[in-house]
């Protein structure tokens, strides 16, 4: 089983799941680029992950265990990995385990942000001094336009320059890898993929309406798991390790 972890998280998400489903699974829990050990080395900006450097270093790991097929568990940011390998290994893919997983719709802001020279560039300068930024946020909560909850999420994520800097960095180096949701919500229909989603009631970062959308394009509706929590899901690891 491949682990993804979520955004400024660890591996370490996943070892009390070693305790439930050890002797079931061999779980192997990388870290994500720019965390842990896991370095990439560049001048200005990252370079963009591709599907074939995700495969090339997917193959590593399978080769390195001696498998072929394998099942997949991620969490938040890591769940746009694990969306991914559906797209790229199709039927090897035997389950895709997901708790709170990110890009599960268009996120139009992450778009204009990576995706646009004015958006790096507005992006880039705000590395330095994220005040303007954090002003128009609040207005924008202010105004009912946003989860004030959800708001302040995200204002602590980039408060601190170390964290902007990794949410810059991370977010340069994944925009390529951005999923067809259409795609592979066709994939796990036609291959039978086991499918499991798992939502935190009270999440205001991804809601748990997201995952019943997902379910429901997967022909999967009672892939869907509300529990009884916020975004942290990995917290539930007895529960969510019992429904595995």
């Amino acid at each position: 089983m491949l682990a993804f972890h979520g955004f400024n998280r660890s591996p370490d998400d996943y070892q009390p799941f070693g305790k439930w489903i050890g002797n079931e699974y061999t779980i192997i829990a990388p870290d994500l680029f720019f965390h842990g050990d896991s370095t990439v080395e560049f001048d200005k900006d990252p370079p963009a992950l591709s599907r074939d450097d995700l495969k090339e270093l997917i193959d590593a790991i399978l080769k390195k265990y001696k498998t072929t097929d394998f099942e997949v568990i991620a969490y938040s940011f890591g769940g746009r990995l694990a969306l991914n390998c559906v797209e790229i290994y199709k039927s090897r893919v035997k389950g895709l385990y997901l708790m709170a997983p990110d890009a599960m719709r268009f996120n139009p802001g992450y778009f204009f942000a990576v995706q646009t020279f004015l958006g790096r560039a507005f992006f880039k300068k705000y590395l330095k001094d994220p005040s303007p930024l954090i002003k128009i946020m609040k207005l924008t909560a202010s105004l009912g336009l946003y989860s004030a909850k959800a708001m302040s999420f995200y204002i602590n994520h980039i408060e601190f320059e170390p964290m902007r800097k990794k949410v810059y960095n991370c977010w340069m180096l994944h925009r390529n890898t951005v999923p067809d949701l259409q795609l592979v919500t066709s994939i796990i229909k036609k291959e039978n993929i086991r499918l499991l989603l798992f939502f935190g009631k009270y999440d205001i970062i991804i809601p748990p309406k997201l995952g019943e959308s997902f379910a429901k394009k997967a022909g999967k509706p009672e892939a869907l798991h509300i529990l009884e929590i916020g975004h942290r899901l990995p917290e539930k690891h007895r529960e969510i390790a019992a429904l595995l």
